[in-house]
């Protein structure tokens, strides 16, 4: 099939064809970030289909024969040059080839200071990570959007953050990059701080969050390039259970973000590009029942949400449907036989993958093959039904198990 999925704006438009581009978290600084191997092997493919002419480097189980075949039939254009590896020394053999060749690294996840290759990296690596560090987002975002918070020793949490009363947002204040709600801990009574208290007891600082009744929870999403242009790519509406779990969003134009949101988000890339930064960056805003935005969380790099904004008009005008919400599926234990369910939804016009893995063939991960995509349809009414199609093709939702944002 000739591809007919076009991106408004690819990778290799902000990142430049003569670099690497390496989505996958190092190793030894994942500790804020999803620990199951298949989830993180689904990082590394998830831009496939907006990456453009430059070359990439992602997980062999998700970048198979049959997982490239499907995403070109469903009318998406690949990278010519597609790296791949099975296991942590052969990822490091493609850096260090890549290396060889005189290319820079696009990295999404500043690395282990015992893993830095400084010298190999577009981004300076101290840049990634004090921008990522959600200890400095009161210096990069306006006051009017910004809610109270404040930083506290990680010894002290407990009585420093019962000040606030319940619910209580606490975050891990860390140059490791953190995603998935991971540094993130919604804290409801005294059992939630002890338990906040153990996971974030390893951080020098915390930062203690006024807890806020969302009325819309967005994602707003900018690129940058080389010379300063910053381009607006819109935003989704973020699906999180009551912990702050991420699972997926819906795109379906019902108002995009609040002018003032959008504004407050470019200020913020603004002054990234002004410290060093140059490609994504995807911007948490609340939206609160009063309407005011306010700004919680920043992400120097792609996010969940990225690709579907920047195919998102293409689809619309190939399926007719306005409705667009991304979500994660599992398959059954045979690869082969999940394909065939996304291909049945494909040519049914309710489903778009963007990425699929088949565990089998890595050396690090197993479990249960797994894709995710777009939900296509003409409300959001009509996609939660579609979802009990999908599951009867096979296709098992990964969902909050707390929330009824789908139904059972």
């Amino acid at each position: 099939m000739k591809p007919d999925l076009a991106a408004k704006l690819t990778l290799a438009d902000i990142f430049g064809s003569n670099r690497l581009f390496n989505p996958r978290p190092c190793p030894r600084s994942r500790d804020w970030l999803p620990e199951d191997p298949v989830t993180l092997e689904m990082l590394t493919g998830g831009m496939l289909t907006v990456v453009g002419d430059m070359p990439t480097l992602c997980a062999a189980s998700v970048a198979t024969p049959a997982a490239l075949q499907l995403l070109r039939d469903t009318g998406h254009s690949l990278p010519r040059d597609i790296l791949q590896f099975t296991h942590d020394e052969d990822h490091r053999h493609h850096l260090r080839e890549t290396m060889g060749r005189g290319l820079r690294i696009a990295l999404q996840h500043a690395p282990h200071p015992d893993e830095a290759r400084p010298e190999s990296c577009w981004i300076d690596l101290e840049v990634l990570s004090w921008l990522n560090n959600k200890a400095h987002l009161c210096t990069l975002v306006p006051d009017a959007h910004r809610p109270r918070r404040r930083l506290a020793c990680s010894t002290t949490l407990i009585p420093a953050a019962a000040e606030n009363g319940f619910p209580v947002v606490i975050k891990a204040a860390t140059d490791e990059t953190t995603g998935g709600g991971c540094a993130v801990k919604i804290c409801r009574d005294h059992r939630d701080l002890q338990e906040a208290q153990r996971v974030f007891g390893q951080c020098s600082q915390i930062v203690i969050e006024d807890y806020m009744a969302i009325a819309r929870n967005l994602c707003l999403n900018y690129a940058v390039n080389s010379q300063g242009r910053i381009h607006y790519l819109g935003s989704g509406e973020q699906i999180t259970d009551s912990a702050g779990n991420y699972y997926g969003n819906w795109f379906d134009g019902h108002g995009d973000a609040p002018p003032d949101a959008i504004r407050a988000g470019e200020t913020v890339v603004r002054k990234g590009f002004e410290r060093g930064y140059r490609g994504f960056v995807g911007i948490d805003v609340a939206v609160l029942s009063c309407g005011r935005s306010m700004v919680y969380d920043l992400n120097f790099r792609l996010n969940g949400s990225t690709a579907p904004l920047l195919l998102a008009d293409s689809i619309r005008q190939r399926f007719g449907k306005p409705v667009l919400c991304l979500a994660a599926f599992r398959g059954g234990d045979d690869y082969g036989v999940m394909l065939k369910g996304i291909y049945r939804a494909v040519q049914e016009h309710i489903f778009v993958p963007l990425v699929s893995c088949d565990p089998k063939a890595s050396k690090t991960s197993s479990g249960r093959p797994r894709t995710g995509g777009l939900i296509i349809g003409e409300s959001r009414q009509h996609v939660r039904r579609l979802i009990h199609t999908l599951r009867s093709l096979g296709l098992e939702l990964l969902r909050p198990a707390d929330e009824g944002i789908w139904p059972p």
